[in-house]
Parts: C-alpha cells; structure tokens; sequence
C-alpha cells in the first residue's frame, strides 16, 4: 500500500484490517473449492501458499517514518510479513538502476 499521507496509528489499523481479511480469504479457500469454486484442489492450495507467503509491502513518506512504523509493527501481531520502504529508498533504487542501466 502507499502511505505517504497517514500517520503510523492510521497504517497500523489498516494492516491489522488488511491481515485479518487476507486470514480470512485464505481460509475460505477450502470452503470454495468444496464447492467447485476455486478450481482443482492443486489450485486451490497454490492460492493458499500465495496469500500465506506473500509480505505485505508498505510505501511511506520518510526514513524517519520508516523506523517509527518498523518499530510499531514489532509491537503487534501479524500473521504477514511486513515490508517497509521509503520514498526515498525507492528514489535511491531507481536511480541506481538507472545509471548501471544507462536508461
């Protein structure tokens, strides 16, 4: 998600919201393939070890914002892996690539 607008107490409360649906649609997956809905049982755990496996990334303003929320994450409970960047880690990144690339 990007977040370079909300405060930390705002992307908190919007990755324990996002963790508990994605639990939530994982756990129906069973349910669905009973039903002929979620296509072959190979599929169907495939999709589960997607949306188990898969980190949640989070786009925010600053470095400093970066290490206030890696800090708060610590603090809660999670069942998703939680990545964390900064617009300017990302800006950094680019323009890496961009000068090895010569783009």
């Amino acid at each position: 998600g990007n977040f370079v607008n909300l405060n930390n107490k705002t992307i908190i409360w919007r990755l324990k919201t996002l963790d508990n649906y994605l639990i939530k649609r994982r756990d129906s997956i069973d349910r669905k393939y009973t039903l002929g809905i979620a296509g072959t049982f190979d599929q169907a755990e495939a999709i589960k070890e997607l949306m188990e496996n898969s980190p949640l990334w989070i786009l925010v303003s600053t470095d400093e914002q970066k290490e206030d929320l890696i800090t708060e994450i610590k603090r809660i409970s999670l069942v998703h892996e939680v990545e964390v960047f900064s617009n300017n880690e990302i800006t950094k990144e680019v323009d890496e690539y961009l000068l090895e690339s010569k783009i």
